[in-house]
């Protein structure tokens, strides 16, 4: 049921004599037409880097890259043993990233011996935690104005 301003129903044209027209003149066709000058990014949150060749976008929301030369971002990374972490950042450098620093949140239980720095050129800082896990949030300490947490 779909209402206006007022409350009242709105009652749509009956269009199945149009649709069945339509039906009977394509019903041996291919009514489509397919070109890569025209997408549908219906929904879709893109850097422009992401975009092809097409001409005309539907529905795209464009994004400019973080530009680490302008703004720094943390990577808070959520561990809860001592090495669920290092695939991610021993990956770090290989990827397009705008990370600019790395925390890894460990439990106080744990004894990490990792030199990160074999591992990527990212500055890395452990931070035990003294509180519940999902105030990492909340107790990781970031000094940038922006950061993104994630878990391992």
């Amino acid at each position: 049921i779909m209402l206006n301003e007022e409350g009242g129903n709105i009652t749509l044209s009956d269009n199945k004599a149009m649709f069945s027209k339509w039906a009977n003149r394509w019903k041996d066709e291919e009514p489509y037409k397919f070109t890569k000058a025209i997408h549908n990014y219906a929904a879709t949150n893109l850097i422009p880097r992401h975009l092809g060749p097409e001409y005309v976008i539907h529905g795209a929301k464009l994004y400019s890259p973080w530009d680490p030369a302008r703004t720094e971002i943390t990577l808070v990374i959520m561990e809860w043993f001592f090495d669920r972490s290092l695939n991610l950042i021993r990956k770090l450098d290989s990827k397009d990233h705008p990370f600019s620093r790395v925390i890894i949140m460990i439990p106080p239980s744990v004894s990490n011996v990792h030199d990160y720095s074999k591992y990527t050129s990212v500055p890395v800082t452990l931070q035990f935690r003294d509180v519940a896990d999902y105030m990492d949030l909340c107790s990781a300490d970031v000094k940038t104005e922006w950061f993104m947490i994630t878990n391992s």
